[in-house]
């Protein structure tokens, strides 16, 4: 006979059971998806990229939401700010020019004056360095005025010492028979020959340590054996946490893909600013909305966002100046030779015409046309 189970009981057990689900759930969400899953979002074709017309946030509409206005422009506001706070981490050169105290301009800021006196500090101690060693220097001139036997006294010294340190070396010469006879006596035991005895002892505590080293090869070989499965089974342990990673990375490439355009050149791409009416321009007519030409400037952020145009920095406008070099005497120069290319024209032309007429007089012809 079945035994009957009553509410309170079933109560438990459903409630046990729910406990149960939630844990494993959790247990999940915290290790993770799955490699079968990873794989599948990894073979699966990337998600659609940024739409060729972006739609801006509702508070960016002209006759908004109040709280939808508000958010706009807190992300408006955080988004220069950004910009302002970077501009000023960025480093700063040191000026080029600096007033003085007592002069007119305007006043230096913190770290100009900071710079300031850190160069006059620097110049000051290298000018102190200069006068101590200047000082030294005569110092070391006015003793060697005031003493000239210094250099003699010296000298004196070294000879003194020079035949101090030959005595010394005579009473090595002297002390080296003594040392002579250890040497040789040193040379004499290392050059004895071995006995058979000592030969064969020496053979055979060779042949030992090479048994016991083949000896704890084969032990250490064994216990590698022995762990094999173990090896095994950490290495596909990593193998699995390598491929586990892999494919987060593959999914998280994808998902950043989906968001951030390419990059095609050394700049990134940066977001235009959000284009947002204030509050004293927020009229509730469209008809009353003051026009904004920014329509050429939205479509070229969108072809750089896209990845269809790489970004680049405006570069100002710089007129190509001709540049003129005048030389001195080069005129005159060119008139003298261009002077004489025309009388050198001149006279091939007389030349040419005095033959003519010769021929003509010598055919018997008239002449009138020369």
């Amino acid at each position: 006979m079945r035994k009957k189970v009553g509410k309170k009981e079933r109560k438990a057990a459903a409630a046990e059971s729910e406990a149960a689900a939630a844990a494993a759930a959790a247990a999940v969400r915290a290790m993770g998806p799955s490699v079968k899953a990873l794989r599948k979002a990894a073979s699966s074709p990337p998600p659609p990229r940024v739409a060729a017309v972006a739609v801006d946030i509702p508070g960016c509409s002209f006759n908004p939401d109040g709280e939808q206005h508000q958010d706009a422009l807190a992300v408006l506001v955080a988004s220069e700010m950004r910009k302002q706070l970077r501009r000023e981490l960025l480093p700063s050169a040191p000026p080029e020019e600096v007033e003085a105290d007592g002069g007119e301009g305007r006043p230096l800021t913190e770290l100009e004056a900071l710079q300031v006196e850190a160069a006059s500090s620097g110049d000051e101690e290298e000018e102190e360095e200069e006068a101590a060693k200047t000082k030294a220097g005569k110092a070391v001139l006015a003793a060697a005025a005031a003493d000239p036997n210094a250099i003699a006294l010296a000298a004196e010294g070294e000879s003194d010492g020079g035949g101090e340190d030959g005595g010394e070396g005579g009473g090595g010469a002297e002390n080296g028979g003594a040392g002579g006879a250890g040497v040789l006596g040193k040379r004499s035991r290392k050059s004895e020959k071995k006995s058979r005895k000592d030969r064969n002892k020496e053979a055979r505590r060779k042949a030992a340590e090479a048994e016991a080293e083949e000896r704890r090869r084969l032990k250490a070989q064994r216990r590698q054996l022995q762990s094999l499965q173990e090896v095994e089974a950490e290495l596909e342990e990593e193998r699995q946490d390598k491929e586990v990673r892999r494919l987060r990375r593959a999914v998280m490439l994808q998902e950043r893909a989906a968001v951030q355009p390419p990059r095609l050149g050394k700049l990134k791409f940066e977001p235009p600013s959000v284009q947002v009416l204030t509050s004293d321009e927020k009229t509730g007519s469209l008809r009353r909305v003051v026009p904004c030409a920014m329509l050429a400037a939205d479509r070229f952020k969108s072809l750089q966002q896209r990845g269809l145009l790489e970004p680049r920095r405006p570069q100002p406008f710089k007129e190509r100046r001709r540049k003129v070099t005048y030389e001195k005497g080069a005129r005159s120069e060119l008139a003298a030779a261009a002077s004489s290319e025309v009388r050198d024209l001149a006279l091939r032309n007389k030349k040419a015409r005095r033959q003519a007429k010769a021929a003509a007089t010598r055919a018997g012809g008239e002449d009138d046309w020369l």
